[in-house]
């Protein structure tokens, strides 16, 4: 089944497209919270539960000698977290339904002019890396790194992070919310707990659409 939406050219001629479903990378393809406090809690002989971890604002759980956001440029960070359970079969699925976008932030990694005596550390490019390994049959050109996702045109967003979901919202733009310890306090239908509620949860979304969507079969 190809589910396609129909969209008006040049303001007369009717033209068809599918939907363009945009997916999140951190904590919704992959583990990234639960990685992060690892290797904090290796290097740092403490022992935070990610679960634990109730803010955006990672700064609030580390030692007041340790910064946060600097633990984001340790060296593969991002090149080897593990996959969600149902990750693959997800992206596939996507692939194959509808124009699927992988739309992810990424922080700074080792500027040329920083490398000389530095652990490199190249999180971009690491991400490109990741995926390519595990979904090879997505493009390249299917991943748009950027940090106001809202900017970008689709018709789902799935995500997890509170401040996305709600910009989503105020818009009027529709966002499946990644469940995580530190957005709790949104009240929404869209909660998904797994990649499979993802999954049903877009499916449920065009389908509410359907006026302006046609099944074709």
């Amino acid at each position: 089944m190809n589910r396609k939406r129909n969209v008006y050219a040049g303001g007369n001629d009717l033209e068809e497209r599918k939907p363009v479903i945009m997916v999140d990378m951190d904590d919704t393809l992959n583990d990234f919270a639960k990685t992060y406090w690892k290797n904090y809690n290796e290097m740092y002989g403490e022992q935070v539960d990610f679960q634990t971890v109730n803010n955006w604002n990672l700064q609030q759980f580390v030692r007041p000698d340790v910064d946060a956001y600097g633990l984001l440029r340790h060296p593969g960070l991002f090149r080897h977290l593990p996959l969600r359970d149902y990750a693959v079969e997800f992206m596939q699925h996507m692939y194959d339904r509808y124009e699927v976008y992988i739309v992810t932030d990424s922080p700074p990694g080792t500027s040329h002019c920083d490398a000389a005596g530095a652990a490199y550390s190249n999180p971009a490019d690491d991400k490109r890396k990741w995926l390519a390994e595990h979904f090879p049959f997505l493009p390249q050109d299917r991943v748009i790194i950027c940090a106001h996702k809202w900017m970008i045109a689709g018709d789902v967003l799935v995500d997890d992070k509170p401040a996305t979901f709600e910009k989503f919202t105020e818009l009027g733009k529709k966002c499946i919310l990644m469940d995580m310890p530190y957005n709790q306090h949104i009240d929404t239908k869209w909660r998904a707990h797994n990649l499979r509620e993802a999954e049903q949860m877009v499916e449920a979304i065009l389908q509410e659409s359907a006026p302006a969507t046609s099944v074709v079969r």
